[in-house]
């Protein structure tokens, strides 16, 4: 199970990220307030490389998915969602999860 930290900002990620699809001045509008409180950990505005390849794990925590939905993705959809092994680690093209998960 992951930690405590990393559960909560799954599921403050999800929030947000549906609230900026419902509606974009209203999360921002939030942001800017919790900004404004100290609470600079709410949006997660680090800059990634949607050509790195990450695993499971990496991308659940980043961008509120869960790694049992990547890894299903990919296996039902292999041509969408590639699997790329290295050794033991499954990884995964971070272009092809997000392309698949929009």
């Amino acid at each position: 199970m992951a930690d405590w930290n990393t559960r909560y900002r799954r599921i403050i990620d999800a929030y947000r990220m549906k609230l900026m699809e419902v509606n974009p001045k209203a999360c921002h509008a939030v942001d800017d307030e919790l900004w404004a409180a100290g609470e600079e950990w709410v949006s997660d505005d680090r800059p990634f490389d949607l050509d790195s390849l990450m695993t499971a794990r990496e991308i659940a925590e980043r961008f509120g998915l869960s790694q049992q939905n990547v890894r299903d993705w990919a296996r039902r959809h292999p041509e969408k969602i590639t699997t790329h092994k290295r050794g033991e680690k499954a990884l995964y093209l971070l272009r092809e999860v997000l392309a698949y998960r929009a």
